[in-house]
């Protein structure tokens, strides 16, 4: 047996042939019609107030608030239709629901009479139905029909009513920057309190220092602290996410660009009342395998533990579009059909034994009891929000496909920030800057004016050449930054080129001061250069005359040294001859000594026996008389 769903066709839902729809027999739900809605809902409301204890006021406006809203219901369906740009525009009895569920969180000392109630009401509305609009022209319609609404039935005036909420004084709120501030949360209270009170809010003084304060807190327990400017726009989405994950089952899909604060919202709302952020790793292996392992460990921590958990969810996870099929049926029934094996729901039925004995739970203790009340838990504590961008065609495949996404979430879409947004951004981002406060104002205005008209040059780009070109927060970020790099490179240049300046004019100077010094000096000494340079001039006559006469000598010892030269050569000369003749007579005089060494006592006995010596020996020893002088 086969048994099929599908919703109405038309807003991009596709219709099904008349040859696939012969085998089927169809059964048509019909809508309920409006004293069936106003029965239920007005029961909830009615049972609310009254075991709340709230005034015979608030009791009494049961029947107006329920049929307020019922009336914008079935306005916004027949003026509204979902297109393919606006495919997420689709609206049911879970949007009544959950108006309905909204002004149930609040308690009867805050809600003392119509008044109040009649701007709570105004508020749900707008949150559940209004934040999910694209763009201002389906804004001001939601603000027409609140305005209706309020003056029938219930039969107040708007303008007094939302009087504070009036910006320019002409005692009118006609404007979607004055409907803005219409605002209802539990940021009052101190952060970290699980115990919370829904209340209004209209000291918008009060309520950035609260959001700033639990800003600081966060960092300060946080391992990834957040550098954010909360800005008055920033705020209201921060109560918008925490107004939906206060709730049981309350699940969020913000649409958005790049960095619109998405996730950054989403983990400071989710700490405030003391809630776990949940969000997957995405690694370089992350098959369905991982992520069905990452989605029974959060649903552990969460059914199994009864932590209140936040599951961040944004398309950059996205691996598998499987991973969508599962996070639609946790939407929708609370539970991934089959994830978790026999054994591990034994070990899930000895983690909830405990807490069922405390509630009062599963009297059978069977298998089935402690799943279904595992699943309760599921839906109680677990938040899912999901970030997604509006960019291109995967948001609205993704809404036709999973219908959950939009049918079990509440929707927050973030529009192009305002003007207040870009002024405080500006503001905190150029605050370090050091210049004059005129001069920063200006550079303040002038980034947000390049902004805005990049903002409108894109949309006519689109209008006239159908062309998106997407100017996002993150541009106007880096517009900020490089204008801050910039300004810096720059001032470090001037900075240089001014100090090489000062060096360079600070040395002409010192230089010029040296050289006017050594001038007085000069001065100083120039009668002495006079008197030294006329004793060079005399000492130059001198020196010429002593010249002269050096010259004169010198002439004379040069002819003395020729004579004595030529002496020198002649004197040289005999003694070469000299040298010849000794040379000639050393033999001799070797023979001599050694015939001298030879004498004996008989040789000298025998001369003195010889009267008369012989000739030759008297020519000899005459030669030697005559050397010897003798």
């Amino acid at each position: 047996m086969l048994i099929c769903a599908m919703g109405p066709p038309g807003g991009g839902k596709s219709y099904i042939s008349p040859r696939f729809q012969r085998h089927f027999n169809v059964i048509i739900f019909s809508l309920t019609d409006d004293p069936t809605m106003k029965t239920i809902f007005s029961s909830i409301l009615s049972y609310y107030f009254r075991t709340g204890g709230f005034n015979d006021e608030i009791k009494g406006m049961n029947d107006k608030l329920v049929q307020a809203t019922i009336n914008i219901y079935k306005r916004i369906q027949e003026d509204l239709k979902p297109t393919p740009l606006k495919s997420h525009y689709t609206f049911n009895l879970r949007d009544v629901s959950k108006v309905v569920c909204g002004m149930c969180l609040i308690e009867k000392k805050e809600l003392t009479n119509s008044d109040v109630a009649v701007r709570l009401w105004a508020h749900e509305t707008v949150r559940v139905f209004g934040d999910r609009l694209i763009n201002n022209t389906d804004r001001l319609w939601m603000l027409t029909a609140v305005s209706d609404c309020v003056r029938a039935p219930f039969g107040s005036n708007f303008d007094m009513l939302f009087k504070h909420l009036d910006l320019n004084g002409d005692n009118k709120v006609d404007s979607i920057d004055e409907f803005r501030g219409l605002l209802f949360g539990d940021i009052f209270t101190p952060f970290g309190m699980t115990e919370r009170t829904y209340e209004e809010i209209q000291d918008q003084e009060r309520l950035k220092m609260m959001a700033n304060n639990a800003l600081e807190q966060y960092n300060g327990i946080s391992d990834k602290p957040m550098n954010l400017v909360l800005f008055n726009f920033a705020v209201e989405h921060l109560l918008r996410i925490a107004r939906i994950i206060r709730q049981p089952n309350g699940h969020a899909l913000l649409v958005g660009v790049g960095g619109s604060g998405r996730q950054s919202l989403t983990r400071l709302a989710s700490k405030i009342p003391d809630f776990d952020v949940f969000q997957i790793e995405i690694k370089k292996v992350y098959r369905m395998q991982e992520w069905r392992e990452d989605i029974k460990a959060l649903m552990r921590g969460v059914g199994g533990k009864g932590m209140p958990t936040t599951f961040l969810f944004t398309d950059n996870s996205i691996k598998e579009e499987a991973f969508l099929e599962d996070i639609n049926n946790i939407l929708n029934t609370g539970e991934v059909p089959n994830i978790f094996t026999a054994e591990e729901k034994v070990e899930l039925n000895d983690m909830l034994r405990q807490s069922s004995k405390e509630e009062n739970r599963c009297p059978g203790g069977t298998p089935a009891e402690f799943f279904a009340y595992f699943v309760e838990r599921c839906k109680k504590y677990l938040h899912i929000v999901l970030c997604f961008s509006p960019i291109g065609d995967a948001l609205r495949k993704r809404i036709l496909n999973f219908p959950s996404l939009v049918n079990c979430t509440t929707i927050d879409w973030f529009s192009e920030w305002p003007a207040d947004a870009l002024q405080s951004v500006a503001e905190s981002f150029l605050s370090d800057v050091p210049m004059d406060e005129d001069v920063k104002m200006n550079c303040t205005e002038m980034v947000q004016i390049f902004h805005t008209i990049t903002s409108e040059t894109s949309a006519k780009f689109l209008k006239e050449l159908k062309r998106h070109y997407y100017v996002t927060p993150t541009s106007y970020l880096e517009l900020i930054t490089t204008f801050k790099t910039l300004l810096n490179e720059k001032r470090t240049y001037v900075t240089q080129q001014k100090d090489r300046y000062k060096n360079g004019y600070e040395t002409l100077i010192t230089t010029e001061q040296k050289v006017g010094q050594m001038r007085e000096y000069l001065e100083d000494l120039q009668p002495k250069l006079v008197i030294k340079a006329e004793e060079v001039g005399q000492q130059t006559v001198i020196v010429e005359k002593e010249a002269s006469e050096a010259e004169v000598v010198a002439n004379a010892v040069g002819a003395d040294e020729a004579v004595a030269k030529k002496s020198a050569d002649a004197a040289n000369a005999i003694a070469e001859d000299c040298k010849g003749a000794l040379a000639e007579a050393m033999p001799a005089l070797k023979a001599a000594e050694d015939a001298l060494k030879n004498i004996s006592g008989k040789d000298v006995t025998l001369i003195k026996t010889v009267n008369v010596p012989h000739a030759d020996t008297r020519m000899v020893m005459s030669a030697v008389c005559v050397l010897l002088d003798v």
